[in-house]
């Protein structure tokens, strides 16, 4: 069980706290999910199986009720039965959390198993009951296991028992834990969880469970890394019973969530980079070399003519040495800022290296600076071009790319690679929307994890899909974006599609003057209001690649100029042909799929110009999928279209209740779907990439309803309407042997070699004089109409 997003999963440990209540316990959910919780854990216990008759009690659960009565006396009157352990788990459902119980006999593990439970917490006085832990490895479940009062070697044994048993380890969280009611803080010894992390690499995480009386273990527990943070959670800590004085009333408990959730967005990245909101003041505060006193043509720059001083965005101090000694090539006033161009010029005179500058009479310098040196000037040069007023001819390019999702990365990723590797163009990356989003899988960490550097971090997403709130991203975001082009002032913006969070930067781009680069123009999209975000991009670029010559055609009649207008081919089937796919055995271990377990890939967008529910097609979908139980169904994510959050949690939900034979992914990354498509049985829903990519890979195609309806697609792509027996009929035709032999020989109209180099050579080549200046390429139809009468 994971939360949307990679977030913490925080457990409410309700535990006995429901005093054998029906509505206390009721009430105990309602006030988790109020106070923020992702689950809620009870206890499954017969007294008579977890206690011997005589067993005394805890030395805290004599504080709480008592020494008069045995444990197993005070445990009676704290069993659930098997009706209100349905109810609960209603109840649950109902408030959007999950349903958690820790067994503690072997009737009790029978009990939550004819319950459905898909994942199970082994409380820390199991961990040395053998026949328990046997019994629950044997089911192969997720495990929560609680380390409360273990030593290394005992964690070490049951992590082996489990697995041995048929648990895989991957399939285990390790909870640290003190086990004293409430602990200790100089007990506690949170680095234990440090220890467990390093000492059994490949469980599923390492977090905590904790029994001190406050928040702030528990959150500082997450800032070292808890996957799992566990807290008991009463109405009352005034209550009858043994564990009310360890909890957390609802109003602390939501604290401490909101602490929690405040520490994840805290940690960020790990990546030292100026965040989003220091970078408006980098210009404030940091400083420029600037003339300290009026300095004629061709004067010699020196220490006393030249000096460092607010506003930063000019040539970099750091860039002091190189400057000196060089001739200044026009008049400055002082306090002007000297161009960045003399830095330049004064490094090829260090470095022997061109840039595609005349040197003009600049000196050389009497000894030449060590390698070390003139690295670290190219770079300083490198970042303060970034801040230039404009292109400059014979200057390297500064191409700066926007993606705002995985899906729009994983095409883009290619082109961002050529354009580094090019000696005549810097790259600059701005991310921005479900990047930063953790509801969209933070895929930011993706791009990091590439090595590609993102200069600008821009987030606009709140959480909430709404065509309300998919306007006030676009308001924001076209603000943030004018901002942070207003700064950076690249050559040329590169857009890939029709996102409505790239049509706002296409907009803000427009705004400020800055060139676009447009791929995937052309395309038609029917049921989606992309369609006109597309158009739209395409009107306000200058540059124009499409994936096919009828999307290239379409471009012309838009009224663009031929000659800037290429049929490039699909980044994305590129990407699919050029990449060295990993071994299928790896990839069904990832997908936690048996080495001989069929199975479908399948995303499903909102179609957002249809007046259908999201929600409804998406469970339409799933009962058509019913009917073919021999197959695996491997979900990902939808994207943060209105509607697509209700998609995800109805994809999850269906999952988790058919984890047998269901996965789902809020992402998988570029490399893994395209993976995972490459070797599943079929294609299903509605995603761009089973009509861009998948033929390429020789696997049938299903797309399902309109979303994708109007673009050109492989012979072997089937369609259907969004209508069970539909589905079913064409799900059906897709896994035929004679339908898999055609995905396997037809052509794919998108593939073209050579796209992503192709692009990053016309970007760092093709003119941009004048090019803001667009005129309408009117094409004479009256006269092909008469023609073709």
């Amino acid at each position: 069980m994971s939360v949307e997003g990679g977030g913490t999963l925080i457990v409410a440990e309700a535990g006995v706290n429901h005093n054998g209540d029906e509505a206390l316990a009721l009430r105990l959910v309602d006030e988790a999910a109020r106070a923020g919780a992702n689950a809620v854990k009870f206890q499954t216990f017969r007294a008579g199986d977890l206690a011997a008759s005589g067993a005394a009690k805890a030395d805290y659960q004599k504080r709480a009720c008592g020494a008069e009565e045995n444990q197993q006396t005070m445990l009676r009157r704290l069993e659930l039965s098997f009706a209100l352990h349905e109810k609960l788990m209603r109840r649950c459902s109902a408030r959007g959390v999950a349903f958690l119980s820790s067994p503690f006999d072997l009737p009790s593990i029978d009990l939550l198993v004819s319950l459905g439970l898909k994942l199970f917490k082994i409380p820390s006085g199991e961990i040395t009951n053998l026949p328990y832990l046997r019994k629950i490895g044997e089911l192969n479940r997720e495990i929560i296991l609680s380390t409360g009062m273990s030593t290394l070697d005992e964690v070490k044994t049951a992590l082996r028992i489990l697995e041995e048993a048929g648990t895989p380890r991957g399939s285990v969280t390790l909870l640290h834990c003190t086990t004293e009611y409430p602990a200790p803080l100089a007990e506690v010894n949170l680095r234990a969880m440090l220890t467990m992390r390093e000492v059994f690499p490949g469980v599923r995480g390492v977090g905590y469970s904790d029994h001190t009386s406050g928040t702030a273990v528990p959150v500082a527990a997450v800032a070292l890394g808890a996957t799992v943070v566990e807290k008991h959670f009463t109405l009352d800590k005034n209550l009858e019973g043994p564990d009310h004085r360890a909890s957390l009333e609802p109003h602390e408990f939501a604290f401490m969530v909101r602490a929690v959730r405040d520490v994840e967005a805290a940690l960020g990245d790990g990546g030292k980079t100026p965040s989003p909101s220091e970078r408006k003041n980098m210009a404030v505060v940091r400083k420029s070399i600037v003339a300290a006193r009026d300095i004629r043509k061709a004067e010699i720059f020196s220490e006393e003519n030249l000096t460092t001083k607010r506003p930063g965005g000019g040539l970099s101090p750091m860039l002091w040495d190189a400057v000196l000694g060089g001739r200044a090539g026009r008049d400055y006033a002082r306090d002007e800022a000297i161009e960045a161009i003399e830095a330049i010029e004064a490094i090829e005179q260090f470095t022997g290296e061109p840039g595609g500058l005349p040197c003009g009479d600049l000196p050389c310098k009497s000894s030449p600076l060590d390698s070390r040196k003139a690295d670290m000037l190219r770079r300083q040069e490198t970042a303060a071009s970034a801040e230039r007023s404009g292109p400059t001819p014979g200057r390297a390019r500064t191409i700066a790319v926007f993606t705002g999702t995985r899906a729009e990365y994983g095409l883009l990723k290619n082109v961002m690679r050529a354009v580094m590797a090019r000696r005549d163009c810097r790259l600059r990356v701005m991310a921005s929307a479900a990047h930063l989003s953790r509801a969209h899988g933070m895929s930011l960490d993706e791009i990091v994890r590439d090595g590609i550097p993102v200069h600008d971090a821009i987030p606009i997403l709140d959480g909430a899909d709404s065509p309300l709130a998919v306007c006030a991203a676009m308001g924001d975001g076209l603000k943030r974006y004018g901002e942070a082009l207003n700064g950076a002032r690249p050559d040329v913006l590169v857009l890939l599609g029709d996102r409505y969070e790239t049509f706002a930067m296409a907009a803000a781009a427009t705004a400020c003057g800055v060139p676009l680069a447009h791929i995937h123009g052309g395309e038609t999209t029917e049921g989606a209001f992309d369609e006109a975000f597309r158009h739209s991009i395409t009107k306000m670029s200058h540059l124009h690649f499409t994936s096919c010559e009828k999307h290239r055609e379409r471009v012309i009649q838009l009224g663009e100029d031929p000659a800037r207008v290429w049929n490039a081919g699909s980044l994305g089937v590129e990407n699919a042909l050029s990449r060295k796919q990993p071994p299928e055995e790896e990839v069904r271990a990832l997908l936690r799929l048996g080495p001989e377990q069929l199975y479908i890939v399948c995303t499903f967008h909102p179609a957002t110009l249809e007046d259908a529910d999201p929600e409804r097609q998406c469970r339409v979908l799933l009962e058509a999928l019913e009917v073919f139980s021999d197959y695996a169904l491997v979900f990902t994510g939808a994207n943060a279209d209105p509607g697509g959050a209700a998609i995800n949690a109805t994809l999850a939900e269906y999952a988790d209740k058919n984890s047998k034979r269901c996965r789902f992914f809020m992402s998988l990354g570029s490399r893994d779907y395209l993976a995972a498509v490459r070797y599943a049985a079929c294609v299903c829903g509605n995603s761009s990439s089973g009509i861009i990519e998948a033929p390429s890979l020789g696997v049938p195609v299903v797309d399902v309803g309109s979303r994708q309806k109007g673009r050109e697609r492989a012979d072997s792509t089937l369609h259907c309407d969004v209508e069970p027996e539909a589905i079913r009929s064409a799900v059906a035709r897709a896994l035929t042997e004679e339908q898999k032999r055609l995905a396997e020989t037809t052509a794919n109209p998108y593939s073209t070699a050579g796209t992503a180099g192709f692009i990053a050579e016309t970007l760092a080549r093709h003119p941009l004089e004048h090019i803001l200046k667009k005129h309408f390429y009117d094409l004479d139809l009256i006269s092909a109409f008469r023609r073709s009468g």
